[in-house]
């Protein structure tokens, strides 16, 4: 069984999704002062969560869409591996519970949990 079509597939589908992560980043750019989002590039947590997503995005679109008798042009991994993690956030904060409070009371934290920050890359 020859893995290389299926690992350039996984692969073509992970630089997708690293590209709509840095697109959001882009989108932030402006906002990137705000203490919430320094705190965020600052953390950790939001980091490995980051790399896992890009790296699962890889991994569900070939799960979901690789098909060996179809001979895929490239940019087609490439935008399912784009759109993979957008559809599974919304999927994720269709599923959370929502706590509505007052948001001019609301105080930024210092440390994020796991918890914390996988509530924020969800919503």
């Amino acid at each position: 069984m020859n893995t290389q079509p299926q690992l350039i597939f996984i692969l073509i589908a992970i630089f997708g999704s690293i590209c709509q992560e840095l697109l959001y980043w882009y989108e932030l750019r402006n906002k990137l002062d705000a203490k919430e989002n320094k705190k965020l590039l600052h953390s950790k947590p939001y980091w490995v969560i980051t790399f896992v997503m890009i790296v699962v995005s890889g991994i569900g679109t070939w799960l979901i869409f690789y098909d060996k008798e179809v001979d895929f042009p490239n940019k087609i991994p490439f935008v399912l591996g784009a759109a993979f993690p957008l559809v599974f956030k919304k999927i994720v904060a269709a599923l959370q519970p929502r706590h509505l409070g007052d948001l001019k009371t609301a105080k930024a934290k210092v440390e994020y949990s796991f918890e914390d920050v996988s509530k924020i890359y969800f919503k």
